[in-house]
């Protein structure tokens, strides 16, 4: 009985959005008891949290691609090879740079809740979150799959995974002979390289792609939208003054007798205000009267508890504000996201795929390869492990 008490009290402190976790956790793992083997004659394999779909239809298409498009895929390929070595070298630079940063910034307080924080996010902002890593995962494993087969060497498996409770991804598994490949023979390693080079190369322009679309947002919407004047709002904290009084789509174009242009303007105005100011707050279609508190960081700061983006207006009928804000954070998340798998998948440790394309290029040196590239692997732990501690 006390156990149950304990537990209570405990599940009662927790976000709504954790609990409903722990639940559907609990569900997950009847259903894996239930159905694990019964599956698995359907390529569906079901362990704790994780479903694993082999595909043979999917192997198929990518060895066909490979074959329709041969010429590309063997250019990708080689450029895949010449970009991953900047790349893995610049990894270990970023690391560098950042632990600097990391042990002279001191840390600031925040109010959010750690890990839980991330489960508050607003539905369709997790959504695109979830959409975009997924594709960057997929056209990364897929193109693995694709240089797999232009050198010549078969698919053994591939197919989609998903990890409760929301990471979708994809995975390609070649067939290699791991003997002949530790004996290091020239052009089996050159092949290994470049096939393992084609993630990274992927994942590359995907950031390059993601990032020009975000510098050239204006250009790339003047189609849909037109930057307007105002504040989109975004996300409401909950139980902060603007709770269940203000409403994510809602469009901020005064405050008092102060117009508002951007985002910016806002934060300016409520900061000045102070804590316990009743502020008039003019929407497109409406007007609401909110006392401010005070700001979590800074007890002289006014405090709403809402995030902004700039307003653009629709040009058509069907769209609406928030919609160009969704956008953007597709955008956003595709250049943010792919960079940082970019720089942690490209870290010269044999787990990740820069340490396999630098182990197999400097292997093709029989004496004096493997000597290297485990002394630049033992940096790159220590750096790694010295990121950790100082961000974690």
């Amino acid at each position: 009985m006390f156990i149950i008490e304990y537990l209570s009290s405990i599940l009662c402190k927790l976000p709504e959005e954790m609990i409903t976790l722990i639940i559907i956790s609990l569900v997950w793992f009847l259903l894996w008891l239930v159905t694990r083997k019964k599956l698995t004659k359907y390529g569906i394999s079901i362990y704790p949290f994780v479903i694993i779909i082999r595909s043979e239809k999917l192997r198929k298409i990518i060895i066909t691609f490979s074959q329709k498009y041969p010429r590309f895929v063997k250019y990708f390929s080689i450029a895949g090879l010449v970009v991953s070595i900047p790349v893995i070298f610049y990894s270990l630079f970023y690391l560098l740079i950042k632990i600097i940063e990391g042990f002279h910034t001191p840390k600031m307080t925040s109010a959010q809740t750690g890990i839980f924080e991330f489960f508050t996010i607003p539905l369709p902002q997790l959504m695109i979150f979830v959409f975009v890593l997924t594709l960057s995962i997929l056209f990364h494993e897929f193109s693995h799959g694709i240089s797999c087969s232009i050198e010549k060497k078969s698919i053994k498996s591939v197919g989609i995974f998903y990890i409760f409770p929301f990471f979708l991804g994809g995975y390609v598994v070649p067939e290699l002979d791991l003997d002949e490949l530790i004996e290091g023979e020239k052009r089996l390693l050159k092949s290994y390289a470049k096939m393992v080079a084609a993630g990274i190369f992927t994942t590359f322009l995907l950031t390059i792609i993601a990032f020009s679309f975000l510098i050239n947002f204006n250009v790339v919407v003047s189609p849909f939208f037109k930057k307007g004047k105002g504040a989109l709002i975004t996300r409401v904290i909950e139980k902060s003054p603007a709770w269940n009084r203000l409403h994510v789509g809602d469009v901020i174009i005064r405050i008092n007798n102060t117009r508002i242009a951007s985002p910016e303007d806002v934060i300016i105005f409520i900061r000045n205000a102070g804590p316990n100011s009743l502020v008039v707050i003019y929407l497109l279609d409406r007007i609401v009267l909110i006392h401010l508190s005070s700001h979590p960081r800074n007890s002289k700061w006014g405090y709403l508890g809402v995030e902004l983006f700039q307003y653009y207006k629709p040009k058509i009928r069907i769209l609406q504000p928030i919609h160009a804000f969704y956008i953007y954070l597709t955008f956003f998340y595709g250049y943010a996201l792919n960079f940082v798998l970019l720089i942690f998948n490209a870290i010269p440790i044999f787990i990740f795929d820069g340490g396999k394309v630098l182990w197999a290029i400097l292997n093709m040196k029989e004496k004096v390869g493997n000597r290297i590239f485990n002394a630049i692997q033992a940096f790159a732990v220590l750096l790694l492990i010295i990121f950790c501690i100082a961000f974690f």
